[in-house]
């Protein structure tokens, strides 16, 4: 219980604090959990933690939101594949494959939104909030 609260605590603490646009550690803490952790945890840890800190930030749930949420789920299951032997070749992988799964998935999500005609700098201020992490 206590690697649970300390990842969803770094995890929220994480996307709370001032850090570079779009990187925060949300997608290695899905891995990590997915890694470590057995069952639901390993899916609640990182769900909440996005959950949580996207009620403090006040971002507005919107249609590309399920979409973060499922490749943050899908981190977890790639990270659960390493319970069965963590080597680095896999572990580079799992990185990689999640990080190009979630770009892939939320920028496909973004771009398949529906939306009328925006002015650039209010869709550019959209596209940061949806692709967070």
């Amino acid at each position: 219980m206590k690697l649970v609260l300390t990842l969803i605590g770094f995890a929220l603490a994480a996307r709370l604090l001032p850090h570079p646009d779009n990187f925060t550690p949300a997608l290695a803490v899905a891995l990590f959990s997915g890694a470590m952790l057995t069952g639901r945890k390993a899916y609640l840890v990182p769900l909440i933690a996005m959950f949580a800190s996207d009620v403090l930030i006040g971002y507005p749930f919107d249609l590309a939101s399920p979409v973060v949420y499922a490749s943050l789920a899908a981190g977890v299951w790639l990270g659960g594949h390493l319970q069965g032997g963590r080597t680095l070749a896999r572990t580079v992988g799992a990185a990689l494959g999640g990080s190009v799964l979630f770009f892939v998935a939320t920028n496909f999500a973004v771009w398949a939104m529906p939306r009328s005609e925006e002015h650039t700098s209010e869709l550019q201020s959209r596209l940061h909030l949806v692709c967070r992490l």
